[in-house]
């Protein structure tokens, strides 16, 4: 039984993660489309370029895990 548990729980975390990524990207997709053409902050260009790496670095851990789509760039956002 504990490791039917444990099983159960890795494919759990598994999904989590996965979850999670996703949440990321949608979070960068929605900042493109709402900042779209906004002048954005240092602190704010900084906080999206550090969710884009972190997003890049998870996607790198998980190589199982594919996009329908790649991942967005925020070029535009460093660029002010």
């Amino acid at each position: 039984m504990p490791m039917l548990r444990e099983v159960a729980r890795q494919e759990y975390l598994r999904k989590r993660e996965e979850q999670k990524l996703k949440e990321l990207e949608d979070e960068l997709l929605d900042a493109k489309y709402l900042f779209e053409g906004v002048e954005l902050t240092e602190k704010e260009k900084a906080d999206l370029k550090y969710k884009e790496q972190v997003s890049l670095s998870l996607l790198a851990a998980l190589p199982f895990f594919s996009f329908e789509k790649p991942l967005i760039q925020l070029s535009r956002f460093e660029n002010g």
